[in-house]
């Protein structure tokens, strides 16, 4: 018989405290300034920067996203915890529900966005311009790389630290609904683009509770993956 994901751990295996989450919090908030800090003073040097941009923005994802992934699995290696307590555990026929799911976060995540945007005058109409002029300088070889960094490697992370490390701990000490309503506040703060607060906030809700729903990191990581993918699919059309 199958065990459920998160009633059957081992002896001596323990939801990641809130220490690892304070520790790979700070290695997150470290990495990330050190790359793209590191990466905008780069640009200051040559002559002409904007030639280089594009390609040193997208290689400092592909690092970013290495590194912290990196650096969360030695923390989870060095910790009482495992990646089993993380929501790492053998998939079950209980992410067919996924098929619905996913769909509805999306739908729901959009929908508010637009809401909110003809509530206060559609003051993000200009987000999507800018992007376009941002997609139509990159070379297909780095779109393809970004397409990997942005529709994988970022989900992966984001998913191990929100939704495993940092849900798992503030759950294990404060219970679920404060778990959720943390996680799903600091995921749509995080994203720094005050604009899509709404969409993030919404897109937040739904990874936490398909957290819940699921028992395991697959369900959120799917849906994760799905819209990222879908965002670096349109800057990849915006190519063409």
């Amino acid at each position: 018989m199958t065990t459920s994901a998160e009633t059957s751990l081992a002896a001596g295996e323990q939801s990641p405290s809130l220490k690892l989450a304070g520790l790979a919090a700070l290695w997150i908030i470290v990495i990330t300034a050190v790359v793209f800090g590191g990466t905008l003073a780069l640009l200051f040097i040559p002559e002409d920067p904007d030639q280089l941009a594009v390609p040193a923005i997208v290689l400092a994802v592909i690092i970013h996203a290495v590194l912290v992934l990196v650096a969360l699995r030695q923390l989870i290696r060095r910790s009482s915890s495992s990646w089993r307590a993380l929501g790492f555990v053998r998939p079950s026929w209980r992410l067919l529900h996924l098929l619905w799911q996913v769909p509805v976060v999306v739908l729901a995540a959009l929908t508010v966005q637009l809401v909110t945007s003809m509530l206060t005058g559609g003051a993000n109409g200009d987000a999507g311009g800018s992007m376009g002029d941002f997609a139509v300088g990159i070379h297909p070889a780095f779109a393809i790389l970004a397409f990997l960094a942005i529709a994988v490697l970022t989900p992966l992370w984001e998913e191990m630290f929100f939704r495993g490390i940092l849900f798992g701990s503030i759950r294990g000490r404060w219970g679920v609904v404060l778990a959720v309503v943390i996680t799903t506040a600091l995921f749509s703060v995080v994203h720094a683009v005050l604009v899509l607060v709404p969409y993030f906030f919404t897109l937040g809700l739904g990874l936490a509770l398909l957290r819940i729903f699921h028992r395991n990191l697959w369900g959120p990581l799917v849906l994760h993956v799905t819209i990222n993918s879908i965002a670096s699919a349109t800057i990849l059309t915006a190519l063409v």
